[in-house]
């Protein structure tokens, strides 16, 4: 029983160390699209290509390519950050794009999914594993704390 105990402990432990790991990378997402939000440009851009990507097994992940005008009237084309099993937009789509002005080059579509999901994903994740843990642990010290002897 007490080797279940501790086995019960050191996940809960694990839980732990993996909530703050994930809660690192949520505050960098958040950090880094925060920065983009505050510091950014917005124009409208237009779905040009969607590049195909084979993943086996007759699969293929579709991620659009979307060129754009930024402010200057220089021309610029990005892919975007998600990918998914169809396209997602339609050839010649209009799409929202934001970007920093130094540098058009690293524009993205500016909707939730491609700039607040992975943030919210991460830091969704960091809550969950942060309870988890805490009620293995909490349940691991409950069933190893000694019991009264019988009268």
């Amino acid at each position: 029983m007490q080797l279940a105990n501790r086995i019960v402990g050191i996940a809960g432990r694990v839980l732990l160390a993996m909530a703050v790991v994930s809660g690192l990378l949520g505050l960098w997402l958040l950090r880094a699209t925060h920065a983009l939000a505050d510091d950014a440009l917005r124009v409208e851009g237009q779905v040009i290509a969607q590049r195909e990507s084979p993943q086996g097994q007759g699969r293929s992940m579709f991620t659009p390519r979307v060129a754009f005008v930024a402010a200057d009237g220089s021309r610029h084309e990005f892919s975007g950050q998600l990918s998914s099993s169809m396209p997602r937009f339609p050839l010649g789509t209009t799409v929202p794009v934001i970007y920093r002005r130094a540098d058009p080059a690293r524009a993205r579509i500016d909707l939730f999914v491609d700039n607040w999901l992975g943030p919210s994903l991460a830091l969704g994740l960091t809550l969950a594993m942060t309870l988890a843990g805490l009620v293995l642990m909490r349940s691991g010290r409950a069933a190893g704390a000694p019991t009264a002897p019988p009268r």
